[in-house]
């Protein structure tokens, strides 16, 4: 699958795409990242893709615990290689700035 669930540094969750190189969504809880998921997913395998990312799973690994933020940092890496510096401190900014745009909704865009 071209997407993963990442860990945000105020322990949120966001869907990284690998097809757009950028998150999908962000600011969700583990209820909300397990039914964003559930939509691709059977139930055993989303729960195990929410807990990838919330165990940070290192990349392309099974089970392999990062440091608390290898997905999120690969992910703002891409994001500023493929769509420039700005556009990647802007993903920084909505996690930091406490946007309430969680779930579904929060289609982080923002290009």
């Amino acid at each position: 699958m071209a997407w993963r669930i990442v860990r945000q540094p105020n322990n949120l969750l966001a869907r990284f795409s690998d097809i757009v190189d950028d998150f999908t969504h962000m600011n969700m809880t583990e209820a909300e990242a397990l039914e964003v998921c559930r939509e691709y997913l059977g139930i055993v395998e989303a729960q195990k893709k929410v807990l990838a990312g919330v165990e940070d799973w290192k990349p392309w690994t099974n089970g392999v615990k990062g440091s608390g933020l290898d997905r999120w940092n690969e992910s703002i890496q891409k994001i500023k290689s493929v769509h420039g510096q700005k556009a990647a401190e802007h993903r920084v900014h909505l996690t930091a700035a406490g946007v309430e745009s969680a779930g579904e909704g929060s289609n982080s865009g923002g290009r």
